[in-house]
């Protein structure tokens, strides 16, 4: 179950004509969509997470545990290996000395003394960004190189991509449009808890995708800044 709701909300103005488009070059007599998130309340975290962390100071032939728990104490369930990169941080502990991650289709907590934040990883200036669903399975990878592509278990679709902005005068939630010869589509992504439905690993970033023109899908999901 995701920890976010996503509700569509269709808007249709009362002269067609006038309505606006998401991308100009798609030509569309569909109504205006909007798209309204509700969040389940989550304390607000002491930094933009999820962001992307490397492990540091663990000597070669030594790993950093992965635990169940915030505490030297809880049983481990997973390592990390010296020098490992890119592990996504999904929220601290209060104390700021934990933090948790996914590991193996399960959700973990590692010293954060052995972990450094990497400059630019949280959003809107992560260079990399995957949001997927199940029921139905979808995926959208994209790069803030331009390019994205989206899949089912039916198709590949190839599409052009704009950078990922904030809404406008605000730090959070963010958006990214894409579009194709034929269709665009926009997702919204917000920080918060978000489980995908099939594991027990919790992601720190929900998203709905919308499809305009040669196609009206609604699909909702999570979001991940890891390529490992």
């Amino acid at each position: 179950m995701f920890q976010t709701q996503a509700f569509l909300v269709r808007l249709r103005p009362a002269d067609p004509a006038s309505a606006p488009r998401i991308f100009s070059s798609v030509r569309s007599t569909m109504p205006v969509l909007a798209l309204v998130f509700t969040l389940i309340a989550t304390a607000a975290p002491a930094q933009d997470l999820p962001a992307l962390y490397d492990v540091t100071g663990v000597a070669q032939d030594d790993v950093l545990n992965v635990r169940t728990a915030p505490s030297s104490d809880a049983p481990v369930i997973g390592t990390l290996s010296p020098g490992e990169n890119g592990v996504e941080i999904v929220r601290t502990n209060p104390a700021s000395t934990w933090a948790q991650l996914n590991i193996e289709g399960r959700q973990g907590w590692a010293s954060l003394n052995f972990l450094a934040r990497r400059r630019g990883s949280a959003l809107p200036e992560a260079p990399w960004l995957r949001c997927f669903g199940t029921e139905p399975f979808w995926s959208l990878d994209a790069a803030q190189t331009g390019r994205a592509t989206f899949r089912t278990p039916e198709e590949t679709l190839s599409l052009s991509a704009g950078t990922i902005d904030a809404a406008q005068g605000q730090t959070r939630p963010f958006v990214l449009r894409t579009e194709a010869t034929d269709l665009s589509a926009t997702v919204v992504i917000r920080p918060g808890e978000c489980s995908d439905g099939m594991s027990d690993n919790r992601y720190g970033l929900s998203a709905a995708l919308l499809f305009q023109g040669s196609r009206d899908n609604f699909l909702a999901g999570c979001c991940s800044l890891e390529t490992r």
